[in-house]
């Protein structure tokens, strides 16, 4: 159902975040493909939480699927909106790691420097 897919994609996203999901190539080729499908969702929530996912999994393996990003974005016009929502979600990322101590305090303690989004 489409509240299960929308929970799994977040969870992907978060542990994306944290580790490195693809710990073997088939595994990376499996999540890539689950992730760019999830695009073509007829709900914008899914294709949101599929944004969310695939930024998340990038920040945790820049090498293997930022690539998959910033190819996609010229490349697919038809998903360049969501590609480029998770392209957003790989900077936050990277700017909530824990080098970012300084500017996290600044932030107010909280190390999210989306606010509501």
């Amino acid at each position: 159902g489409g509240r299960e897919d929308l929970l799994a994609l977040l969870c992907l996203g978060e542990l994306g975040r944290r580790a490195d999901l693809s710990s073997s190539g088939a595994a990376a080729d499996g999540l890539e493909k689950v992730l760019l499908a999830a695009f073509d969702s007829p709900g914008e929530e899914l294709k949101s939480a599929a944004s969310f996912a695939l930024g998340g999994v990038a920040a945790g393996n820049q090498a293997r699927f930022l690539p998959v990003i910033l190819n996609g974005i010229g490349a697919n016009p038809k998903r360049q909106y969501n590609l480029l929502l998770g392209l957003r979600e790989v900077i936050h990322a990277l700017g909530d790691a824990p080098s970012t101590s300084a500017a996290a305090a600044a932030a107010g303690g909280r190390g999210d420097f989306r606010g509501g989004v």
